[in-house]
């Protein structure tokens, strides 16, 4: 149930400082799960071989609608 309540039922229900420390606790949580999140994708990139780099460039150049992509540019230079 205490998962349904809507912000104004929440404040109602605890007092204004009660709910400021659950939002910063929240956001706190947030804060340390994106750093995890972004510790985790830069380990998985570091991990790739040049060509799924390339192949990961090639997608998401498809994806932002290009027809086309050079992908001697895409290599990466000694």
């Amino acid at each position: 149930m205490s998962g349904d309540l809507t912000p104004e039922e929440i404040v109602r229900v605890n007092s204004h400082e009660l709910t400021a420390l659950q939002l910063v606790t929240q956001r706190e949580r947030w804060a340390e799960e994106r750093m995890i999140w972004e510790a985790r994708l830069r380990g998985t990139m570091l991990a790739l071989t040049e060509a799924q780099r390339v192949g990961l460039r090639v997608l998401e150049a498809h994806r932002a609608g290009r027809k086309t992509v050079r992908v001697a540019d895409m290599l990466d230079q000694p």
